[in-house]
């Protein structure tokens, strides 16, 4: 008989609206990132990754971080509760999203978490520099 894996914590999140007919009845259990997998994170110089790299990295982050659930799916007629596999943890950007900031401890909505990835990278062009020293004058004083 196989030994059953033990998780000293895990988060149920809500999975509800993110697909057609899901409700309450479907979510996911993860576990909440630690101490090490924050540093881990601290580490990453995501500035040097390309985009596939960062997206790689949280796909891979969220599959290793997620322990089960129930969701409903699409059999071609009707929806048919069914447990949850690690690879539909990546069936679509919204599921992604949600399970990584649960686990993250962020606990926003995923439109939210665009909204703030977009600022984020509307306020880092913003402050890349357009114009060289040269170019730019002082004040007449």
């Amino acid at each position: 008989m196989s030994e059953r894996k033990r998780y000293p914590s895990v988060k149920k999140v809500s999975l509800a609206g993110l697909s057609e007919e899901w409700d309450e009845s479907c979510f996911a259990y993860v576990i909440p990132s630690s101490y090490d997998d924050q540093l881990a994170l601290a580490e990453l110089n995501t500035t040097e990754m390309t985009d596939a790299e960062t997206t790689a990295y949280q796909l891979r982050f969220v599959r290793e971080h997620f322990v089960s659930g129930k969701i409903k799916v699409f059999n071609g007629d009707s929806f048919v509760e069914e447990d949850m596999t690690p690879s539909d943890t990546a069936a679509t950007i919204d599921i992604t999203d949600r399970l990584y900031a649960e686990i993250m401890g962020i606990g926003l909505d995923p439109k939210e978490i665009r909204k703030v990835a977009e600022r984020s990278t509307l306020q880092s062009t913003e402050e890349s520099p357009t114009s060289s020293p040269s170019s730019e004058t002082t004040p007449a004083t």
